[in-house]
């Protein structure tokens, strides 16, 4: 199965919604991810949290998050004062057409989003290996995962911080895109098991940051299992099948 992506989505801010170029295709599976911070005053973590991911106005079934740390569905710097943070959802198996997603986020505000359509993960994509970090300096680097277990894989990842002197990763494979100075995600395709993934950004200006990566693994529909046809021609009778020019007893 060869996995790529169909098209992208990011901006800032999409409370209100983030619309794909396209319709998707059905069975493709959507992957999104935000990245924001808190300015001023740390709200409590039960306000930080990032609510589910919603599809073309209604909530999704089967949304997974990539991350989790400290009670949230996120990956947050918690050190008080301005607080960042990297949320990430997986939509498995989407319905055709719709086309707007959005992520409500209570409590942080500005926010970068970008989503993925990705084809060739199948009906059931499941998150293989994940690596995460938090800091408060210059540099962001969400520390490698642990070797990947199968292949092709589609591996995304997402870093920002609470200044804007952060530069987009220019090594590692990633194709990134910046929604905002202080906000990067990118994806890469595994094409081969046993590799470990890494996202690090440098800085000019020192802040709080966090970062993550998660790498998506196929996962293909069982196939349908067939009964075994009878011979033709041979007739049946009671206690077993005749053979052919035996006469009943």
């Amino acid at each position: 199965m060869t996995i790529s992506v169909v098209q992208t989505a990011s901006g800032v801010s999409p409370t209100a919604g983030m619309t794909f170029t396209d319709p998707v295709t059905a069975g493709n599976t959507i992957v999104c991810i935000v990245i924001g911070y808190s300015p001023g005053t740390t709200p409590p973590l039960s306000d930080e949290m990032c609510t589910l991911v919603s599809y073309n106005g209604a909530g999704i079934i089967g949304a997974q998050p990539l991350w989790s740390q400290l009670g949230t569905d996120m990956v947050l710097s918690a050190s008080g004062g301005f607080d960042a943070f990297v949320s990430g959802w997986l939509i498995p198996n989407v319905a055709a057409g719709n086309t707007v997603i959005a992520q409500a986020v209570s409590g942080l505000t500005p926010n970068g989003f970008v989503a993925y359509e990705v084809a060739g993960l199948g009906v059931a994509p499941a998150i293989d290996q994940i690596s995460y970090a938090s800091g408060g300096s210059a540099n962001v680097d969400s520390t490698a995962t642990p070797a990947i277990t199968s292949a092709p894989q589609f591996v995304v990842a997402g870093g920002g911080d609470t200044s804007t002197g952060l530069v987009a990763p220019t090594a590692g494979g990633w194709t990134v895109t910046a929604p905002a100075t202080y906000a990067n995600a990118g994806y890469q395709i595994a094409s081969a098991a046993g590799g470990s993934y890494d996202w690090a950004q440098s800085g000019t200006n020192p802040g709080n940051w966090a970062a993550a990566v998660a790498s998506i693994a196929a996962t293909l529909a069982k196939p349908e299992r067939r009964g075994i046809p009878e011979t033709p021609g041979l007739p049946q009778r009671p206690g077993g099948p005749q053979r052919p020019g035996s006469p009943e007893r």
